[in-house]
Formats: structure tokens, C-alpha cells, sequence
């Protein structure tokens, strides 16, 4: 279904759903999310144009952008909706994890949402270390204000 894919991993570590992205020409680009299986209420969904997840290369004040519109099938039930991506290479520095510190850029990124009449805003930071690539995600609650927020929804980091 996603003839141009380079290849899919788990979004989360608290759902056993799958992204699918290419990467390639300057892009990582997300392309579709779908279950591991497509038995019962399973998911795929398709993203028109691919949302873009990061731009290469990555330096400081980087800026880039995408709207997508997201149809198929969710949670077995038929579904079109919108989200719009807005990131930002905005901080750099050291970051210590159980694996080893690294010097690292912080992405910023904005997701808005849009499903009918109901918008929801999700901020995400991830740190990519090159040579490495990304070593930590911090996702904020929904509908967060801040953009420096300081409650999470989610807390990954690389460990051994």
C-alpha cells in the first residue's frame, strides 16, 4: 500500500500502531500509519501530501511545514482528517541519557489536528544527535499552551 516506503516502526510505546515513512530527497516523511495487522478494528490510514517529520540537513533555526489530509480506515471505522505539522530547529546543547550524553539539536514541533469541528494541538521535542539520530522525545499533554511546557504525556529516551 505504500509502494515507496523505506520503512515502518511503532509510533509509541503504548500502542502497537505502525508509521510508515520514506526517507529520502533532503526528507523524512511520514506516508501512512497502519496496524501490524489488518484483522478487526485494525488502521491505515494515508497522508496527502506525506507530513513532513524532518528536513535535512538539520541546523540551527531550520524551519519547515506540511498540511496533510488523513484518510482510511481508524480503528475500523472510516475516517478524513486534517493535520498540519509546523517545526523548528530551536535549541542545541548536551542531553544526558542512560545510553551516554550527546550533543544534540532540539526540533520543536507544533501538530494541529483537525478532526470535524474538534482541533487539537500536540507539542513535541525531539533531539537528534548526528551520527545517532534521534535520541529522546518529549511530548506535551493535548492542548498544551506553552511552548515550553513542563508536563508530558510522553518521555522516551535512548537506554541501553
Amino acid at each position: 500500500s505504500f509502494a515507496t516506503a523505506s520503512y515502518a516502526t511503532q509510533l509509541s510505546p503504548t500502542s502497537d500502531l505502525l508509521g510508515v515513512f520514506r526517507f529520502g530527497g533532503g526528507v523524512l516523511a511520514l506516508q501512512g500509519v497502519a496496524s501490524p495487522s489488518g484483522q478487526g478494528a485494525y488502521t491505515k490510514v494515508s497522508y496527502n501530501p506525506e507530513a513532513i517529520a524532518v528536513q535535512f540537513p538539520l541546523t540551527m533555526n531550520a524551519t519547515w511545514s506540511s498540511n496533510s489530509t488523513v484518510s482510511g480506515t481508524a480503528g475500523g471505522v472510516p475516517v478524513v482528517y486534517y493535520e498540519q505539522y509546523q517545526s523548528k530547529v530551536d535549541a542545541h546543547g548536551s542531553l544526558k541519557t542512560p545510553y551516554g550524553t550527546f550533543q544534540v539539536l532540539r526540533i520543536a514541533t507544533v501538530l494541529t489536528k483537525t478532526v470535524g469541528p474538534t482541533i487539537t494541538i500536540t507539542r513535541t521535542f525531539g533531539f537528534f544527535a548526528e551520527c545517532a539520530t534521534q535520541v529522546a522525545t518529549v511530548v506535551s499533554q493535548p492542548d498544551e499552551p506553552n511552548a515550553e511546557f513542563t508536563s508530558a504525556s510522553l518521555v522516551e529516551r535512548l537506554a541501553p
